[in-house]
């Protein structure tokens, strides 16, 4: 994690890293804050920062006179969550490949800089993404963010892993909050050809907007523009007493 960014993002960071990697596994509950501040050699103030953001967004909950408990290991913000379902695919012995349609550089339209609070002339990273279950194209995905926020990003990174942990963990980029508008629409006519089909099926349109920190500030990161075969994958939402 970069040194650069405070001690208490470098410590939400490591702590979804160990709920993503099964070492926090659901429900397991975590050591006291005496015993994550030795251990990360940070203050209990940070500690407690930390495990207040990671509660907001739905990794944890804090039990008053329990503790402190994983909550699984979904990617969940603010009561939703998207069901880890290539988790479940792959337990289900059904084959899942990725292709990388487009990775190129462009510059941002007065949409896109308005969306990623960036100049107008911003360059930013266009990546499409297609993903296939047992051969059959599933998922279709779009990401936009500036350049700047990982200069050094090539193809090649994205390859064997998923984008998502490589900008947090390559990039460095903290990712703090999330908004989604999700909505069931027929398969838009232009996407046929991505998804090799001319019949009228039903996706989830998915929109996402992440946020990150840059100096002291919370300002939008990545665009996320998805398109998701409805008898694939699903969605749950998820509401915690929190909210």
């Amino acid at each position: 994690m970069h040194p650069s960014l405070p001690k208490y993002v470098r410590l939400i960071e490591s702590i979804k890293a160990d709920i993503h990697n099964h070492i926090l596994r659901p429900q397991q509950q975590l050591p006291n804050e005496d015993t994550l501040a030795a251990k990360y050699g940070v203050s209990r103030g940070t500690v407690r920062k930390a495990l207040a953001e990671l509660q907001r967004q739905g990794l944890i909950r804090i039990e008053q006179g329990r503790g402190t408990f994983v909550n699984g290991t979904k990617p969940t913000v603010n009561g939703f969550s998207l069901v880890e379902f290539d988790q479940y695919l792959r337990q289900q012995n059904r084959a899942i490949k990725t292709e990388t349609l487009s990775f190129e550089t462009i510059t941002a339209t007065p949409q896109l800089a308005e969306r990623l609070a960036c100049p107008s002339n911003s360059r930013l990273f266009h990546i499409t993404q297609r993903h296939l279950i047992d051969n059959v194209p599933s998922v279709y995905e779009e990401r936009y963010f500036q350049k700047s926020l990982c200069p050094t990003l090539t193809q090649e990174n994205i390859a064997n892993a998923s984008i998502h942990w490589v900008l947090i963990k390559h990039c460095q980029i903290p990712l703090l909050r999330i908004q989604y508008d999700i909505e069931i629409i027929d398969l838009p006519k232009p996407k046929q050809a991505i998804f090799e089909t001319t019949e009228n099926i039903k996706v989830f349109a998915v929109h996402r907007l992440s946020f990150t920190q840059v100096n002291e500030q919370i300002l939008p990161a990545i665009w996320y523009q998805a398109l998701y075969r409805t008898d694939e994958y699903y969605f749950r939402a998820q509401f915690h007493n929190s909210i």
